[in-house]
């Protein structure tokens, strides 16, 4: 079956890999399987909160308040958190930091997950996550367990203490790689974590205040929530989304705008990724949006995702950042490519990609020559994985995409940016702490990396998926000496 095989999230959809892995880790650490006899807990039902998000990997006095509030049901009477290595039990008998006995807002404070070095943490042994889920017991003995992973962020301890930090004005600050907004009064979100603020709201309002301090030299800027945040209707988990606040490139079949000084820029920024917290995953494919790929439209290349998204035609081998995805009868989940020989394959989801060629196209990092004939199938056999034929097949070349928008993309290859300045901005209502400032100036530092993906990592560094052919510096200029240098 070929079609969106894709996940919903925070109003486009996205490529499910990422779905799928944490699907294993969680199924792996639960041990729920098919015949699992347990329900699921309705989101409507449950939204949760971690303080502070992040906490220092294995050292027991770093500790966090885990909350889990049930709402709009009364039949639960006990909540616990499963994670990979250990379970942890909440109340709400007003012990174990619990404020208010009986309110449904089930707490633990003084938790202190296990973190091992060697599993948890990525990016050289630098940060990582513990994902854990909420199992609800109802007053019948049924237990309930919300899909939706919980994320507690881990930072290295080795570097405690080693975050200079300087601080502004009215809760802002910022280390040499990341800009801090302790958002006291709600101004960007109007609640934490539960908002109904539009989360690209919210990122303009936080850009202003960006733009208070620094100058106008950022071509995008990463926007990134300091917990899981939740909408108020019926607390779905805000996801990746890209806002684009500029286009100054002709032929790629968006318009020539310029909205910049929403965001409080003179002109610069092209555009903002928002980042749910503590996840990377998806910033290639969201930086990709920034120039969007309405150019395959016109061809049948591109189809809308819903909510004005666009993803790669799942039955095209256009492959790539923003490729939709088959299910072949044997099982595999992937995304076609090309065996060169009138049959085609499926990539297994769970590899990490680098762009595609018509992807590097679009952003000017490759000429028109370089992006070979893409194919739409019609009809495909997903017998074998291995070998996938069509009823028939279209070929679209580079030159009928030129031809459908009028010329080729301007500016050219040749005088196309190939350098790109970011700022990685996060939001969030308590004041940081030592950890959260070392985590999140080292999520950004990582987005400089020329390293390939670590294995089982789902974010591949931009300068790798761009085959070197691009860089993104996320350098603040402020006087704070840098946890790393690149």
């Amino acid at each position: 079956m070929c079609g969106q095989q894709n996940m919903r999230a925070g109003g486009r959809f996205r490529p499910c890999r990422v779905l799928l892995v944490a699907a294993f880790v969680l199924t792996s650490s639960l041990g729920l399987g098919a015949d699992d006899p347990n329900g699921i807990l309705p989101s409507e039902n449950v939204w949760t909160r971690v303080s502070p998000s992040v906490i220092w990997c294995g050292v027991r006095d770093s500790t966090t308040t885990i909350e889990a509030h049930i709402v709009g049901r009364t039949d639960v009477v006990g909540v616990r958190i499963v994670g990979p290595n250990e379970t942890f039990t909440l109340y709400d008998d007003g012990t174990h930091g619990d404020p208010l006995a009986g309110d449904f807002a089930f707490t633990l404070a003084g938790a202190c997950p296990y973190c091992h070095t060697g599993l948890s943490l990525k990016y050289g042994g630098t940060i990582g996550s513990w994902l854990g889920t909420v199992e609800a017991t109802l007053a019948n003995g049924t237990t309930l367990i919300d899909e939706r992973p919980i994320r507690i962020g881990f930072a290295a301890p080795r570097y405690r203490g080693k975050a200079e930090v300087v601080y502004f004005d009215s809760g802002l600050s910022a280390t040499s790689y990341a800009f801090f907004l302790q958002d006291i009064d709600c101004a960007m979100f109007d609640g934490y974590p539960v908002s109904s603020t539009d989360p690209r709201a919210a990122s303009r309002a936080a850009l202003r205040a960006f733009y208070s301090i620094f100058p106008d030299a950022f071509d995008l800027a990463i926007v990134m929530s300091g917990r899981t945040m939740f909408s108020s209707d019926g607390f779905k988990e805000t996801s990746s989304q890209t806002l684009r606040t500029a286009n100054n490139v002709e032929h790629i079949g968006v318009t020539m705008y310029n909205d910049a000084a929403s965001c409080g820029s003179a002109g610069r920024l092209r555009g903002v990724v928002v980042q749910p917290f503590g996840s990377i995953d998806l910033l290639d494919s969201e930086v990709l949006n920034v120039w969007g790929i309405d150019i395959g439209v016109p061809c049948g290349l591109a189809q809308s995702a819903g909510l004005g998204s666009l993803v790669w035609n799942p039955q095209s081998d256009v492959g790539g950042q923003l490729a939709s995805y088959c299910i072949s009868e044997d099982g595999v989940v992937g995304r076609l490519a090309s065996n060169g020989d009138g049959t085609w394959r499926l990539v297994p989801v769970a590899e990490n990609e680098p762009y595609a060629p018509l992807e590097l196209y679009i952003m000017g990092l490759v000429p028109a020559e370089d992006v070979p004939p893409m194919h739409i199938l019609s009809e495909p056999d997903l017998t074998n994985s291995e070998r996938i034929a069509a009823a028939s097949v279209q070929t679209v070349t580079i030159e009928d995409i030129i031809a459908a928008h009028g010329g080729v993309r301007s500016p050219t290859f040749d005088e196309s940016q190939k350098a790109f300045s970011g700022a990685f901005i996060v939001v969030q209502d308590d004041p940081f702490t030592d950890a959260e400032y070392v985590y999140y100036s080292l999520l950004s530092y990582h987005l400089m990396s020329w390293n390939s993906p670590e294995e089982f990592d789902q974010y591949a560094p931009f300068a790798w998926a761009t085959g070197g052919r691009a860089t993104l510096d996320t350098r603040l200029p402020v006087d704070a000496k840098p946890i790393l240098k690149p």
